[in-house]
């Protein structure tokens, strides 16, 4: 899958004399893979071969791409919610032009799937992480809340089923070819299993994806919070697709607010109404936040923790809506259990919009 958080470089053939221009024509869209392409390119780019020594031109095309993620939109996380539109395809034509203006050939690129997912620096250029039949969640060192639910996404392509079992009791099989799902559909790229655990009464989950024999496999553990009501944090992880995390112990929400002010001077020159006041607020706005922890957990939770603390979406799922958050917590320290022993981080969250509706 291309991650277009990063940036990712369309170059052209090694340029001759002559050759003195590149054209690249990219295509964006979501639907089937082949009958929903768009007749014309969605963007148009032309490139003038500046010097003879330059040989070769390139396009940054995740900007482009990643505008088709601006307004995406997100339902409900529940075990009926299997798709979440969170993939689009893309694929571009490269045309070398010679000095007379003729196009001398034109290469195209295979289709393939973008997310809104990032790599990293030391991935070095054009990194495409390997996801076929893969549970998208890079730990497993995360704990559910017994009365929660589990977000798994998955990569369906090159698997024929998903299987999930309760403390290595099997609980369901999901056939993904042919039964339930068309690969040729953007919107089902990505397939989330998502578990409700609630009344089940275990203390692990495990989630396998299978081809002839195991692809990938994750257990989660499974906990009670008799304390506190958790807080289910839902987030686009570092391959572009959700995971949740549930914070544990101690919510605390607080509201911040901020106003103008004005003297009013309400006086007729003789007297005036003491209960008018001198000074009076407005534009008064306010923001609320909340904080809670994570509980103990294991080092490995680190990892979840980078990607949450690097996540541009984020949402506190209730039983019945999503709503939206920034993570207001700008530095973490990393812990580890050889150092600190028991590991338990505190984070704070701002919701992502004014408490008075300013829509």
């Amino acid at each position: 899958m291309l991650q277009v958080r990063t940036p990712y470089y369309v170059n052209s053939r090694t340029l001759v004399s002559g050759e003195v221009q590149v054209n690249i024509d990219l295509y964006v869209w979501t639907g089937d893979k082949v009958t929903d392409k768009p007749a014309d390119p969605n963007y148009e780019f032309e490139m003038i071969r500046p010097a003879d020594d330059i040989t070769i031109l390139s396009k940054d095309i995740s900007p482009m791409i990643r505008d088709f993620f601006i307004n995406e939109e997100v339902s409900l996380f529940q075990t009926s919610q299997t798709t979440q539109n969170q993939s689009v395809w893309a694929q571009w034509d490269v045309t070398v032009v010679d000095d007379t203006g003729a196009d001398v050939d034109t290469t195209s690129s295979d289709v393939i799937d973008a997310v809104e997912g990032y790599t990293l620096y030391m991935d070095n250029v054009n990194f495409e992480p390997s996801t076929d039949g893969l549970i998208l969640v890079s730990s497993e060192c995360k704990k559910i809340y017994d009365e929660g639910l589990l977000i798994s996404p998955i990569s369906v392509n090159g698997i024929t089923e998903i299987k999930y079992y309760f403390d290595n009791v099997l609980q369901n099989t999901i056939q993904v070819i042919p039964t339930n799902i068309d690969l040729d559909q953007s919107s089902e790229q990505i397939y989330y299993l998502n578990i409700d655990v609630s009344n089940a009464n275990v203390d692990e989950v495990r989630v396998d994806t299978i081809d002839t024999t195991r692809v990938d496999s994750k257990t989660f553990k499974v906990v009670c919070e008799n304390k506190f009501e958790p807080v289910n944090i839902v987030f686009k992880n570092k391959l572009g697709v959700y995971e949740n995390v549930y914070l544990f112990k101690k919510p605390k929400t607080s509201i911040q607010n901020k106003s103008e002010m004005f003297k009013t001077g309400v006086s007729n020159g003789q007297t005036y109404n003491t209960s008018l006041g001198q000074y009076r607020k407005y534009n008064v706005q306010g923001k609320e936040t909340i904080k809670a922890m994570t509980g103990y957990v294991s080092e490995c939770f680190n990892q979840t923790l980078e990607e949450l603390m690097l996540s541009e979406k984020i949402f506190i799922q209730t039983d019945s809506q999503l709503i939206p958050v920034n993570i207001k917590t700008e530095n973490v320290e990393f812990l580890t259990q050889l150092a600190d022993q028991k590991i338990n981080y505190e984070l704070e969250f701002e919701y992502a919009f004014d408490k008075i509706n300013t829509m």
